[in-house]
């Protein structure tokens, strides 16, 4: 699959198939009469078997790290006068692109194997903007603190240290170079208990490392 991602100049990506009911089903069959009847009434006559005349395809793709996207501290305050967090974030090109090919492809193979066909709305093809609800974003702010070897190009090394400070950790997914596709708790943990085990070796052992 990597070799599909680099090809084709695509983010990472992850689709899904969450099954419809019935009434979806069956609109979906009409609206498909509308513009394939022969189909349309293919679909239709299967309605009453025990299958999945009808899904939704959802993905969730990564996000290109760009400068532009990150969090910084507002003009605003709190009721304590703390500065509040002030979110900068917004996709482009690329995101769309690699979640459209992505769909495309998967829309290819549906009719090569004669399984289904998929219908993308408009936004996933270049018309319109992207959607402005929450099924277009995750809850999940990653790489604010991003890792690199160079301070020059990141927060924290390979330890999650903050560079230029001896004792100054973090651990979360604000140290991920790039954002992914999936889920990030699994990673986060792993890196916080690299980090728990880093902090608790000897400090001889530490230097050295």
């Amino acid at each position: 699959m990597q070799h599909v991602l680099r090809d084709q100049g695509m983010l990472n990506v992850g689709l899904r198939l969450t099954r419809q009911n019935r009434e979806v089903a069956r609109e979906l069959a009409v609206r498909l009469g509308c513009v394939a009847p022969a189909l349309g009434r293919a679909a239709l006559s299967q309605l009453g078997r025990r299958l999945t005349c009808g899904v939704l395809l959802r993905a969730s793709w990564e996000q290109a790290p760009q400068p532009w996207n990150r969090v910084v501290l507002s003009k605003d305050r709190d009721r304590l006068g703390v500065p509040r967090a002030e979110l900068h974030w917004r996709m482009g090109d690329l995101e769309r692109s690699s979640a459209r090919n992505a769909a495309l492809m998967l829309a290819a193979e549906c009719a090569r194997r004669g399984v289904g066909r998929v219908r993308l709305d408009d936004w996933v093809l270049s018309r319109g903007a992207f959607p402005a609800d929450d099924e277009i974003k995750g809850n999940h702010h990653m790489g604010g603190t991003r890792m690199s070897r160079d301070a020059r190009r990141g927060v924290v090394d390979a330890y999650c240290r903050v560079h230029g400070c001896a004792n100054l950790f973090v651990a979360g997914s604000s140290v991920f170079p790039s954002g992914g596709a999936t889920n990030p708790t699994l990673t986060i943990v792993q890196l916080a208990l690299r980090l728990a085990d880093h902090l608790t070796r000897p400090a001889r052992a530490q230097a050295i490392a």
